[in-house]
């Protein structure tokens, strides 16, 4: 059976399936999915308003069936149902807002559903982190709403909570937002007690002075009376017969990879120069195919010209690469990348759809990690990618029409992506790639598909000619790169979503039909 791992988007240690090998994050992740009525008992007895044997707690994160990933921004809002709320929190603070390790409902009798958010802590670090890092218009927003909270809860408005205790002082916000906005809402500092999986351990009476000092150091008469706080003793999985995975030994990285060739700078080292030059153009700095003028200027006989890329664009990839096995694999490898999930933009967007759908979708899936030893190569991921059946798959771009965003860069980039993945295929031994981590590797059909809000499209309605005949000359360009011993073939399409879909709005029913009601913008001419 194909397996669809979980992958983590940022540097903390997962594992496939999104487990946590140690720390705060692994202690909230057993208790939520493998001893959530003892958490359950211990939080509802520290709420005085829940304290009557009726309310109940349900998770929505970090739960195994949503491969235990945890939501920020408006997406936080989402699984709670709080959705009605984006206005509001967008004005009450800029993007990039708490990543919250655990969210439950709080379900009482004839009463609203109320929300609790739960901060974990097994390390002290947890509790004087690192500072704000905001700027500019964000960095402002946040002050006058961190001010604003200070005020409301009578705590000193010298104290600086943009210092070591921003953690704390940003989750403390979001709660007193809700509570603000009608929400009947809690915040659970949950802090784990001797926690061996991490290198100095936190003893229970510890933990109660640390909180009690960052109590002090924010300014706070007293701790507001929707703050719980709960100290558990840490749960060694494999001493109590819960399953969980172990973390895997450290790669080794002293080894300096064997060079076949000379070195370049990029994995696409060239291509940029051998876009502009071959589409002809002249509009702006280099690389000139990327900005929109470009593309309004492109003609049609132009366009034509893009068949003759995709083999230069190959051979650049072939030139360019000099024999390395870096990357530890992780180039076209099949898995979900979720970790901390926001809605906004695209990525909220490709993220949403891999939570919502069964192993058959993924997002983010890397393609020039690690081939140029000794560079930082560029990050250059598949937006998202299908499987429609055993051996044929897509591989998609996607597109919100965001900025100065256009067919032409569309379709190039992921031109270069397919030249990137038949390079691979062609490698696929050299490049120690098994194809059981990396099915897509061995797929028989492979549809490369720039998907769009409708629009995306209608703005360059004008060029509609040029974008067509860019599709074709990309199709045609793939079916001659591809041979009889490739075993493969390769289609080129822009896709279109349903006309009346938007993002964020949609609910999760609406993005699930609009997935399955893709369509190809020029399908009548096809």
């Amino acid at each position: 059976m194909q397996v669809c791992a979980y992958m983590p988007s940022s540097k903390v240690s997962l594992a496939e399936d999104g487990r946590a090998f140690a720390g705060s994050r692994r202690q909230l992740q057993i208790f939520v999915n493998h001893r959530q009525d003892e958490l359950n008992r211990v939080i509802i007895d520290g709420i005085p308003e829940l304290d009557d044997g009726h309310a109940t707690l349900t998770w929505v994160s970090p739960v195994a069936k949503t491969y235990y990933t945890e939501f920020r921004d408006s997406a936080f809002l989402r699984v709670l149902g709080l959705s009605h709320l984006r206005p509001s929190l967008a004005d009450f603070w800029p993007e990039g807002g708490p990543c919250w390790d655990g969210l439950a409902l709080v379900n009482r009798p004839a009463l609203a559903t109320g929300a609790l958010l739960v901060e974990a802590k097994s390390h002290v670090k947890e509790v004087v982190a690192s500072c704000c890092s905001a700027q500019g218009a964000s960095l402002v927003q946040i002050e006058k709403s961190l001010d604003s909270i200070k005020a409301e809860l009578g705590a000193s408005l010298e104290c600086n909570w943009l210092g070591p205790l921003y953690q704390s002082a940003n989750r403390l916000a979001f709660v007193q937002f809700l509570r603000k906005n009608g929400v009947e809402a809690w915040l659970v500092d949950l802090l784990f007690a001797n926690d061996r999986s991490i290198r100095t351990p936190v003893n229970e009476e510890q933990w109660l002075q640390l909180h009690e000092r960052a109590i002090e150091g924010l300014g706070l008469r007293s701790e507001p009376a929707y703050v719980v706080r709960v100290v558990k003793l840490a749960i060694d999985p494999h001493a109590s017969g819960i399953d969980w995975p172990l973390k895997p030994p450290r790669l080794d990285r002293s080894k300096t990879p064997t060079l076949l060739g000379p070195l370049a700078t990029s994995i696409l080292a060239g291509v940029d120069d051998l876009v502009d030059s071959t589409l002809n153009l002249c509009d702006g700095k280099p690389p000139r195919w990327q900005h929109k003028t470009s593309f309004l200027n492109l003609s049609p006989i132009s366009a034509a010209r893009a068949a003759d890329l995709i083999p230069q664009i190959y051979a650049g990839i072939s030139n360019n690469w000099n024999g390395t096995r870096r990357g530890e694999g992780k180039n076209w490898r099949w898995s979900k990348m979720l970790d901390c999930i926001g809605l906004e933009g695209e990525v909220g967007l490709q993220k949403w759809i891999v939570l919502l759908t069964d192993d058959t979708w993924v997002n983010a899936i890397p393609t020039a990690s690690g081939l140029i030893p000794l560079e930082e190569e560029k990050q250059r991921n598949v937006d998202l990618a299908h499987r429609r059946a055993p051996s044929e798959y897509e591989m998609i771009e996607l597109k919100l029409g965001i900025g100065n965003q256009h067919p032409l860069g569309a379709a190039l980039q992921l031109a270069q992506y397919g030249c990137l993945y038949l390079h691979a295929r062609r490698n696929r031994v050299d490049m120690a790639l098994d194809l059981e981590s990396h099915q897509l590797l061995g797929a028989s059909c492979i549809h490369l598909q720039v998907l769009a809000l409708r629009p995306f499209y209608d703005k360059y309605q004008p060029q509609a000619d040029v974008t067509q005949t860019i599709e074709r000359a990309m199709e045609d360009g793939f079916v001659n790169l591809v041979g009889p011993a490739d075993n493969l073939a390769i289609s080129f399409q822009f896709i279109q979503f349903d006309g009346g879909f938007a993002w964020p709005d949609a609910s999760d029913a609406t993005v699930y039909d609009a997935l399955n009601r893709r369509s190809g913008v020029f399908d009548i001419m096809r």
